[in-house]
């Protein structure tokens, strides 16, 4: 494993920014730091690669918030810092005002957009603290409530353009398919379950899908293996082919309201295509390593969310555990399935602590669940994008591709997750202390051997 690290200098300093933003609410992070640096003692450079890390880490972390305690009027003019996600209450989005962060629910008209400045009028309530410790470093205040917000001023155009898709998709698969199966399908292409029925998450969630909606990141290499096909059907030079990829996946990512999954798959999808302008070889540890430390720069307190935790460990658990090599000699379906139960157990090994404390519960059928989807979820994620982006255009056609050919891998995967997804498929844990998480992981990391695939 240290020799992993040591090759990259991006990982190295990820991991100090991450000592240094949770230090003021886990001070063990620094014995963490310390330990990780005595590991690394006979590198002077990696050790002050460290060090640097964790001091920009500790300069950008939030500083504990002090949350209002009973409800309050205001009025004002504040500026949208967030991008907007739709939920079944409307828009929902950060509003910072005076330099106090509120949570703003919205309706629907007008939409809004990252940047957006709105005049804001009514009461804010006490924000409901999550229920881990570290719930007064995420930086909301209060909630408010708002049903018709005034925009003053917009905000860039590109985030404009993101809600606007977002919109768009949302509004053409509420025609094709039932309220349930547009919210879920949109849940799905946008790392958004807030639209979602309480049931149908629940089922999510003992079934082991839940990540189908978050964590994955699937979404994003599935919409890069579309674009990739298609503009390589056009006579346009590679770099031009990369410029457009890398910004379509901006705008995406802000369509998706900017979801740390989303974030980071497009962030490493982006230095990943780089690779090829300087002659490089695809690294994905060190993408996933820059990716979060772009990602942290510019939202360090999500460090403390499970969803920028599950993201992130899954994703680095399967960089170390997987190699491209193992399917050099072809697409055997003995391999393929060696291959799929090994990556599974990776995956649990790396998602169920966290689920365990987040959630409260353990999925005991995540692995055969997981496998019953397999290709059910990026044919689902392909033939959405696909008949959007052709009824842009088509919109006839458009509708047709997807009413013809989407209800069947969305039912399959409603069905799946209805199957295992009872009371018996799950395990409840009782709450316990995020050490445990670092002993776990500390543990896990200790067993990593370099794998030497044979010809």
């Amino acid at each position: 494993m240290l020799k992993q690290i040591e090759n990259r200098r991006s990982v190295v300093f990820f991991l100090g920014q991450i000592c240094g933003l949770v230090f003021f609410a886990c001070p063990v992070a620094m014995a963490v730091g310390i330990g990780l640096g005595f590991l690394l003692r006979r590198r002077l450079p990696l050790i002050m690669i460290l060090a640097v890390g964790f001091l920009v880490g500790l300069v950008t972390a939030r500083q504990p918030v002090t949350r209002i305690t009973e409800p309050r009027a205001i009025h004002g003019v504040g500026d949208v810092s967030s991008v907007p996600k739709l939920s079944r209450e409307g828009q929902v989005c950060d509003v910072v005002m005076g330099g106090q962060r509120l949570l703003m629910v919205s309706g629907e008209a007008p939409l809004l957009s990252l940047g957006d400045e709105i005049r804001v009028s009514g009461i804010e309530r006490p924000f409901a603290v999550l229920t881990t410790g570290y719930g007064p470093f995420m930086e909301l205040e209060g909630v408010v409530k708002i049903e018709h917000p005034e925009v003053i001023r917009h905000g860039s155009w590109i985030s404009r353009i993101g809600s606007q898709w977002r919109q768009s998709f949302v509004s053409f698969m509420g025609k094709q398919m039932p309220t349930e199966d547009a919210a879920f399908v949109d849940g799905v292409c946008f790392a958004a379950p807030s639209q979602i029925s309480d049931e149908r998450l629940e089922e999510l969630k003992r079934s082991g899908l839940l990540h189908i909606l978050s964590a994955s990141g699937l979404q994003v290499f599935v919409l890069l293996f579309l674009l990739n096909a298609l503009l390589r059907l056009a006579p346009i030079p590679r770099l031009f082919q990369i410029v457009l990829i890398s910004a379509f996946l901006v705008v995406y990512a802000l369509a998706s309201g900017l979801n740390p999954a989303i974030v980071r798959a497009s962030l490493m999808a982006a230095v990943l295509l780089a690779a090829y302008l300087f002659k490089r070889d695809p690294d994905p540890l060190s993408a996933l390593a820059l990716a979060g430390i772009g990602y942290l720069f510019w939202q360090p307190a999500s460090v403390f969310g499970p969803g920028f935790q599950l993201s992130f460990v899954v994703v680095a658990s399967v960089c170390l555990y997987y190699h491209r090599d193992v399917f050099e000699k072809g697409w055997n379906i003995v391999r393929l399935t060696k291959e799929y139960l090994r990556l599974s157990i990776v995956v649990t090994a790396a998602a169920v602590p966290l689920a365990a404390y987040y959630f409260g519960s353990i999925s005991l059928v995540s692995i055969l669940s997981n496998l019953l989807i397999t290709s059910a979820l990026p044919l689902t994620l392909f033939i959405a994008f696909f008949s959007h982006f052709v009824y842009l255009g088509l919109p006839a056609l458009g509708a047709g591709i997807a009413s013809a050919s989407l209800s069947t891998p969305v039912s399959w995967i409603q069905n799946v997750a209805h199957w295992t997804g009872g009371d018996w498929a799950t395990i409840d844990v009782p709450s316990f202390s995020g050490y445990w998480l670092l002993l776990w992981f500390g543990a896990w990391a200790l067993t990593y051997r370099r794998r030497v695939v044979q010809a």
